[in-house]
């Protein structure tokens, strides 16, 4: 691969997604439990774009304000998505398996609409192996999943495969600045569709949670790093190969890695958060991994 700049911009992403997902599991855990509500002030910060509008808006096909405008709705359906898996999961088993899964998924909707793309060296196809193999070793720790978990994160990875082919779409026609203002459009219209569900507009206009100060803290993190995430993945998504698409979902296990390290961190202060995390075989498992993925990278880069 020639261009590796997409290669920073995936690992930019998922250092600022591993800070997020933090706050999300406070967050889902007691002041903000309603998943529909999580995605729609998910979604709805999307109206950040149009600030973009000045340097590059126009009015595309008709095709492909479909597309985009889809793909919007795909990226709040995955936050929806997402945080049912999280709800009722782990962060460091969930999120790989997502991760994971979503690579496979990449890789056969890439296959349907850049098949011309697709042409891929031994050496590639091994280094992608070695990523996907490295990420998915995170989820294996039996003592915490369980078969009901695995259909809990099937559909979150089926709608990021998606999502990731129909971005990749747009920015193919589109280019960087107008395809996201149009897939940020997307998830807008979206969010707002969720108002109407009368729980959802209780819980935003009555309730009201980001409103309390013990939740202040945690939505600017999670909005600031999973903001930053986002954009840094969309352009990695703008910066790959066609082909190589899947590769950003298959290093997957590199925002776990991020999470472990916060997770030592913070055990300075809480040692049982350690212990609740990690047990010996886990902490085997997970070193595998990491080197799974390092080997991926090193082929990546010779």
């Amino acid at each position: 691969m020639n261009n590796m700049l997409w290669l920073y911009f995936t690992i930019a992403s998922y250092f600022l997604f591993a800070l997020a997902s933090i706050s999300d599991r406070y967050l889902l855990a007691g002041p903000l439990q309603h998943r529909r509500t999580a995605a729609f002030y998910g979604g709805i910060t999307g109206v950040w774009a149009v600030v973009l509008v000045p340097f590059g808006f126009e009015i595309p096909s008709i095709g492909i304000i479909f597309i985009a405008l889809l793909t919007g709705f795909l990226g709040v359906a995955w936050l929806w998505a997402l945080y049912n898996a999280l709800k009722f999961g782990h962060a460091t088993t969930t999120l790989p398996m997502i991760g994971s899964l979503a690579a496979i998924f990449t890789l056969l909707f890439a296959f349907v609409f850049f098949r011309e793309g697709i042409m891929l060296s031994p050496q590639i196809i091994f280094a992608f192996v070695l990523m996907l193999t490295g990420s998915m070793f995170f989820y294996f720790d039996k003592n915490r999943t369980t078969g009901h978990e695995f259909f809990r994160v099937l559909p979150a990875s089926v709608i990021l495969g998606a999502a990731f082919v129909g971005t990749k779409l747009v920015f193919e026609d589109q280019g960087l600045i107008n395809g996201l203002i149009w897939i940020q459009a997307g998830s807008v219209l979206f969010s707002l569709l969720l108002l109407f569900s009368r729980h959802t507009r209780e819980v935003v206009f009555k309730e009201n949670p980001i409103k309390q100060k013990k939740v202040w803290g945690a939505i600017l993190l999670q909005k600031s790093a999973g903001g930053g995430g986002s954009i840094m993945q969309k352009l990695a998504i703008w910066q790959v190969a066609s082909g190589q698409l899947a590769f950003i979902n298959a290093l997957a296990g590199v925002q776990y890695f991020f999470v472990l390290l916060f997770v030592g961190i913070l055990a300075i202060r809480r040692p049982s958060i350690l212990k609740e995390e990690l047990t010996k075989k886990a902490l085997v498992i997970r070193i595998l991994g990491i080197a799974g993925i390092a080997v991926g990278f090193w082929l990546l880069l010779t």
